[in-house]
């Protein structure tokens, strides 16, 4: 199964502080994992967490259960200040099966942008919207369906990898009044100026994920209906790629000023990823995420990697002795200076001055 828990955003601002008790949230949802070995976590993106249920056949319909009512025992009433969703798949049989569970479960997830009320996500949930299953007529259309928030929730919080589904499920929810030349021109309309909006918020000129041919391109798919999920998926797919662009940038921005602070005060013992992150202004999640992208280690790993250049320096230049130096670059126990050392470097501090 998939577990997707973020905080809710309220605007399109990247990276935003944490808010009171999601990280406990967070934190009691791995206590429970850890207290059964059954349940396997993984982190799949800043976001996405993968749960594998290991068992027997006849006891997983079960622990499935148990792992679900627990979620959800943990996630709900937060509603306020996060977002969580639970996609739950089928057991396999075989390892090899896990990929193509993967698929489905990821499919099933993207339906949270239909219902987002519904927390806990099943294949039977996919249902409604699958293609030629929905016999509306355009008279009776649910408007919710076409509801803008649907395309702008996926804008601010979709995969690239699940476009697909989510056009899908989008299109197969109004399919038959898909026949009318008028529901036509509403749908495309609905769908070009929520984007146009979702995109203005984020600071980008239509001129940019627009293409220039795009009055005779919606003419085009108007008059046509089977060319809407070829027009919707283009469109889409410009618009995900413009703001993943705005995401890294702004990711970087968030490393350059984490690093900042980092080079001023790593020599000060309580130097930690959260200090960090509250100093420049983002969540400790975020930071950690962004960071460990964009320099290709993680934070302590960079934070031991300055502290060790600072004390091979020391030890080379000065005559200080190993405690002194422990405490100048942010450890106040001499020994365990001595054991990240060796760790670090591949000898002792003593060692390493003498040339060893």
């Amino acid at each position: 199964m998939l577990l997707n828990l973020q905080v809710k955003r309220q605007n399109t601002e990247f990276g935003a502080p944490e808010p009171e008790g999601f990280g406990r949230i967070r934190e009691e949802l791995f206590r429970y994992f850890m207290r059964f070995p059954e349940y396997l976590v993984f982190r799949w993106n800043i976001s996405l967490f993968g749960v594998l249920i290991k068992g027997e056949a006849a006891q997983m319909e079960e622990m499935k259960e148990r792992c679900v009512r627990n979620m959800e025992r943990i996630c709900s009433g937060e509603e306020f200040f996060m977002e969580w969703y639970v996609a739950a798949g089928e057991p396999v049989e075989r390892l090899s099966l896990l990929p193509e569970c993967y698929t489905k479960v990821n499919h099933i997830l993207a339906h949270r942008f239909f219902n987002p009320k519904q927390h806990i996500l099943t294949e039977k949930d996919t249902e409604g919207f699958l293609a030629g299953n929905d016999t509306k007529s355009f008279d009776s259309v649910d408007s919710a369906k076409v509801n803008p928030e649907i395309i702008q929730g996926f804008l601010r919080e979709g995969k690239r990898e699940e476009l697909g589904d989510f056009i899908n499920g989008y299109l197969a929810g109004v399919k038959d009044a898909l026949e009318s030349r008028l529901f036509r021109d509403y749908l495309l309309l609905n769908i070009r100026f929520t984007i146009i909006s979702y995109m203005d918020s984020l600071g980008v000129d239509k001129q940019d994920f627009l293409p220039e041919d795009e009055y005779d391109r919606v003419q085009e798919v108007a008059v046509n209906s089977r060319d809407i999920y070829e027009y919707m998926r283009e469109l889409l797919e410009r618009v995900l790629t413009l703001r993943d662009k705005e995401s890294e940038n702004q990711g970087r921005r968030v490393v350059k000023k984490g690093l900042e602070y980092i080079e001023e005060n790593f020599s000060e013992e309580s130097l930690s990823l959260n200090s960090v992150a509250g100093a420049i202004g983002v969540s400790s999640n975020y930071f950690s995420s962004v960071f460990s992208q964009e320099m290709q280690m993680t934070f302590i790993e960079y934070v031991t990697k300055k502290r060790m250049e600072k004390a091979k320096r020391l030890l080379r230049q000065t005559e200080k002795h190993s405690g002194e130096i422990a405490a100048e670059v942010g450890y106040k126990d001499p020994h365990y200076f001595s054991f990240v050392f060796k760790k670090t470097v591949g000898c002792t501090p003593r060692e390493y001055r003498n040339g060893k």
